[in-house]
């Protein structure tokens, strides 16, 4: 009886931190790399077309001293379908994409538990310059591929103070608006067989009322560092490994700054490209996981790897 309430309470802890505004991300099923990328156009591409399946299973979460606690007989599984798209407009350097996501979240935590619920995720629409073009040549010219872009994150996904589900099965987004400014430079070298890069974003969200008597509530301004090294196998196949850092800062209850909210993320990627005909069809293969140890991560309700394969067609 003591072990069955013990679970009972870890469940409820976590749904709480899941559901919590400002404490972690409502969507489990979230990528480091933004999905609209999906649909940004590659050099001498004008326009392109995507989808993504993605499939995440938590199996910790992490709390604000980075204290990293095994789910146990919790049970967390997304499925994920991203479809994106975009053009190149006005000079080639100016790029418009757009990706909306459709979720099937199933939740269980002990002797907690719901049906599985599925529904549309919060969409993202973007923009993209590219100042700088890389000249191929190596080091003898170091001009890199250089973009900068902005992004709002739309709250078409069902928000927190939405849920009906015990578990918040059905909380497929986080209810508000979020915009990003962004850069990210990279360098061919070695007859282009290699290419690292860095990507560097800024995010703010939105402050919101969940409920119409309750707090203005808002997040924290949140930064993320993404570095990343492709390797091109044969002119048809690239390995990419990446690393990326997010942070956010303390979220505020009607001005007042919440405490131990502030929070951050580590996570790594691999992912596979293989290009089936050439300036048509490129399909992709990719695995990410938050980093494991105690430390790396704080305030994030489910953590774990996932899985996803990707196809694009493209036109140039």
């Amino acid at each position: 009886m003591k072990a069955r309430k013990t679970g009972v309470f870890v469940a409820a802890v976590l749904v709480a931190l899941a559901l919590a505004p400002g404490k972690s991300d409502a969507q489990a099923c979230c990528s480091p790399t933004d999905p609209a990328i999906w649909g940004s156009e590659g050099r001498g591409e004008s326009w392109v077309l995507g989808a993504e399946f993605k499939f995440r299973e938590a199996v910790a979460s992490f709390d604000a001293d980075g204290r990293r606690w095994h789910l146990g007989d919790s049970q967390v599984r997304d499925w994920a379908l991203t479809l994106a798209g975009g053009f190149r407009f006005g000079s080639r350097a100016w790029q418009l994409y757009a990706s909306v996501p459709f979720l099937v979240q199933r939740r269980s935590f002990g002797t907690l538990s719901a049906p599985t619920h599925f529904g549309f995720g919060d969409s993202q629409l973007m923009i993209r310059w590219t100042p700088l073009e890389d000249p191929m040549n190596g080091w003898e010219d170091p001009t890199p591929f250089l973009d900068l872009f902005a992004s709002a994150q739309i709250p078409t996904g069902r928000a927190p103070e939405e849920a009906r589900s015990v578990t918040g099965a059905d909380v497929t987004g986080d209810g508000t608006w979020h915009l990003r400014l962004g850069l990210q430079a990279t360098k061919f070298i070695d007859h282009g067989r290699h290419a690292p890069s860095m990507e560097l974003v800024v995010g703010h969200s939105m402050a919101r009322q969940p409920l119409a008597d309750g707090p203005t509530i808002a997040q924290g301004l949140e930064f993320a560092l993404r570095a990343g090294w492709l390797y091109a196998l044969t002119p048809r196949w690239s390995l990419t490994t990446s690393v990326d850092l997010q942070w956010r800062r303390r979220a505020t209850d009607d001005g007042r700054k919440v405490a131990r909210s502030e929070s951050r993320r580590t996570l790594f990627g691999l992912e596979a490209r293989r290009v089936i005909i050439p300036f048509a069809w490129e399909a992709s293969a990719s695995l990410t996981s938050d980093a494991w140890w105690s430390g790396a991560t704080t305030n994030l309700a489910f953590a774990g790897p996932s899985a996803s394969l990707g196809i694009r067609r493209f036109h140039p």
